[in-house]
């Protein structure tokens, strides 16, 4: 064996006290474990280890300084770090409840309760002689074929006068009027003088195009004969009188809209100022406007907005004309509104979309054919 080391052994219990020894190692600042020495390795493999040892007597106070000094793993440093990252997180916790209101707040909702055609103003319901035109080749920017798409219409018999999206029957002309062409009559322009980019001189105002006479209206591409108040029997000038800029005698509406405004908060909400439009396929032809107020908590309120549709296009109203004649007096047409609201710090827009299509042979009773309402809530 070894000379001059002496191995350690428990005491045995009984065993007189007496001289022991003792192995250490010289700790410093590098050296936190103490390597194992198993006496099965040779002496070579002890050189390389190269752990001092010497021996000593230690008193009992140092074994207890050595051997029974308890650790601890949480360090003063470690206690206030986990204390500061449970305040953050409460911090934050309660920064986030309040910059996002919609977990301490319910969003308020709205929802259409009645829709009424009050007043209706529509003189094409009383023409006679009236029959759709077929639109189906003409572009979407002009869909009765009145500018850019002249020709694209055509009437059920040549005969017919024609007027982009509806077309009337063939009337003789007035006794005496001495007129070679009866009127209604719609011929070709000499538009030989046109530019090439617009042909009809309707888009840039030119009026290069030529009728016969000053007795034809000139209508860019074509020619028609004006017909007079008694042939075009009830109200067909007032049609006419659309064409040529009076954009809201054909058509003359009043709807009346029911919305309910729910608050289901325990605070109030402010309402702002809302908008609603009446669409005719896709183009506005009315609208109106509802004033701030404010709704109570857990109430609802009940509000009345009336559209006055009376900003009718030409082009608008002879597609509206075009389908009553082809659908029997249905009207389709879309009602959109928008609304504001704010409950404490939520701010939510309120959005209603409705699908209408009215039978308005039914009037002044209030029939819907198709009633379809969508609605959306933005943040």
């Amino acid at each position: 064996g070894l000379k001059g080391l002496e191995c350690c052994a428990p005491r045995p219990r009984g065993a007189v006290r007496g001289r022991r020894c003792r192995m250490s190692v010289r700790k410093d600042r590098r050296d936190t474990e103490l390597p194992l020495w198993s006496p099965r390795e040779t002496s070579e493999d002890r050189k390389g280890s190269e752990i001092p040892l010497r021996n000593a007597t230690p008193s009992d106070s140092e074994e207890e300084s050595d051997d029974d000094k308890p650790f601890c793993s949480c360090r003063p440093w470690h206690v206030g770090l986990c204390a500061c990252v449970l305040t953050v997180s409460a911090l934050l916790g309660a920064l986030t409840l309040f910059l996002l209101p919609g977990l301490q707040f319910r969003q308020p909702t709205w929802k259409v309760d009645s829709l009424i055609v009050e007043a209706v103003d529509l003189p094409a319901l009383d023409l006679e002689g009236l029959v759709a035109a077929d639109t189906k080749h003409c572009p979407p920017q002009d869909p009765c074929g009145l500018t850019e798409g002249q020709g694209c219409s055509r009437c059920p018999d040549p005969s017919m006068w024609n007027d982009g999206c509806v077309c009337k029957r063939g009337v003789k002309g007035e006794q005496g009027s001495g007129s070679a062409a009866s009127p209604g009559t719609v011929v070709e322009a000499d538009t030989s003088a046109c530019p090439f980019l617009d042909r009809c001189g309707i888009l840039t105002g030119v009026n290069c195009s030529r009728c016969p006479d000053s007795s034809w209206v000139n209508d860019g591409c074509l020619c028609r004969k004006p017909m007079s108040t008694k042939q075009f029997f009830k109200g067909l000038e007032g049609f006419m009188g659309l064409l040529s800029g009076n954009a809201s005698s054909l058509v003359r509406m009043s709807l009346k809209v029911g919305v309910e405004v729910y608050n289901p908060n325990h605070l109030g909400a402010e309402a702002g100022e809302g908008s609603f439009f009446v669409r005719y396929k896709g183009t506005p032809i009315g609208s109106a406007k509802t004033a701030p107020r404010s709704i109570g908590a857990n109430t609802s309120f009940p509000m009345d907005i009336r559209v006055r549709v009376d900003t009718v296009p030409a082009d608008v109203a002879m597609q509206m004309t075009q389908e009553l004649l082809d659908s029997g007096n249905q009207l389709s047409m879309l009602v959109d509104g928008r609304l504001p609201a704010r409950v404490g710090l939520l701010h939510v827009t309120c959005g209603v979309q409705c699908d209408l299509r009215i039978d308005m042979s039914k009037l002044p009773a209030t029939v819907f054919t198709k009633e379809v309402c969508k609605y959306s809530y933005g943040m």
